[in-house]
């Protein structure tokens, strides 16, 4: 790929993708600079944050009921993110262990929520509030991955099949899911979509994971093949049998920085190098929330330096600064 097509793709990228939330659910954009340097509890917060936080604990619990709700700056939240890789108790036919398991799930969406700051909560109203495909995307370390994961959690509350994928096996390891292909069935997905709708059909499980799924998550969206966008979207309408509707109705979460990692195979043959370049993509309307709060690295000067290097605008300084590793 020439460096003139690059810095095309990239211009492209940016034009597409500016933050779309305030817009497209009409609401106003968020104002300030929250500051929040990590997923760990403040220890000494102030009373804003104070405020804060019990407006979070407030919402959630409102939406979830009757539920103990336990201080943010109490838990440790690296057992949260442990909780929720796990499958939770089996709900049987005994209501008071089905009941537990209910409560125990919702104790934990609001401890996790407590966690997110206001534009990581964004893409939770867009799905589960208006029903929107999103796209999620940011530099690493804003929290797209732990945001995924109370996605899952809420899904379970409110008994909506949410199925996580990647386009790897290992970023599909690390969401506690599998790829995006081996969730469609298809193999890779390689033949006519005139094909690939009957074997769909002849597959009695591939089959029910396409007729059931509420919510498709598929991160790291930008070594995804454009075509499979294409693909989910005809077999989606024709298994579903909701051929006037985006993806079958299937809502897609798309989650990825497309500055990273290109796809493996694209289908450059059609000038078409990456998923938000191909139509299908403009078709699902997608509503974009763009991280920036970068919760890992806590070194300003680093995440300066990381910014450069993403947009690919770095300094001799920073040069130097590389090679003198």
């Amino acid at each position: 790929m020439s460096q003139t097509r690059r810095d095309e793709i990239m211009s492209a990228f940016i034009a597409r993708t500016r933050d779309s939330f305030a817009e497209a659910l009409d609401c106003k954009p968020e104002t300030g600079n929250r500051k929040r340097k990590s997923f760990a509890p403040a220890q000494a917060p102030s009373e804003q944050r104070k405020k804060q936080k019990a407006n979070a604990e407030s919402s959630a619990e409102g939406k979830y009921g009757d539920v103990k709700v336990v201080a943010v700056d109490q838990v440790q939240p690296e057992v949260f993110v442990r909780d929720s890789d796990q499958e939770p108790e089996e709900c049987v036919v005994d209501g008071n262990k089905e009941a537990k398991t209910d409560k125990r799930l919702k104790d934990l969406y609001v401890r996790m929520f407590g966690m997110l700051n206001a534009k990581q909560r964004q893409p939770l109203e867009a799905v589960f509030v208006h029903g929107r495909n999103v796209f999620l995307t940011g530099p690493g370390g804003v929290g797209k991955s732990f945001l995924l994961k109370v996605m899952a959690l809420r899904a379970k509350i409110e008994k909506k099949k949410l199925c996580l994928t990647a386009t790897t096996g290992v970023a599909g390891a690390e969401l506690a899911g599998s790829t995006i292909y081996s969730w469609m069935g298809l193999g890779l997905a390689t033949d006519a979509i005139s094909d690939l709708i009957p074997r769909v059909f002849r597959n009695p499980e591939a089959r029910e994971r396409w007729q059931d799924t509420d919510i498709l998550v598929i991160d790291e969206t930008s070594m995804l093949d454009p075509r499979i966008l294409e693909v989910l979207d005809q077999v989606g309408r024709a298994v579903r049998k909701r051929p006037n509707v985006v993806f079958g109705g299937i809502r897609v979460l798309c989650s990825a920085d497309f500055f990273q990692l290109p796809p493996v195979k694209s289908t450059a043959a059609k000038g078409i190098d990456f998923a938000f370049e191909h139509p299908v993509w403009q078709t699902a309307d997608f509503v974009t929330v763009i991280l920036t709060d970068v919760i890992r690295q806590k070194d300003k000067w680093f995440r300066a330096f990381l910014d450069r290097v993403r947009f690919n605008q770095m300094t001799e300084s920073d040069h130097e600064f590389l090679e003198s590793k």
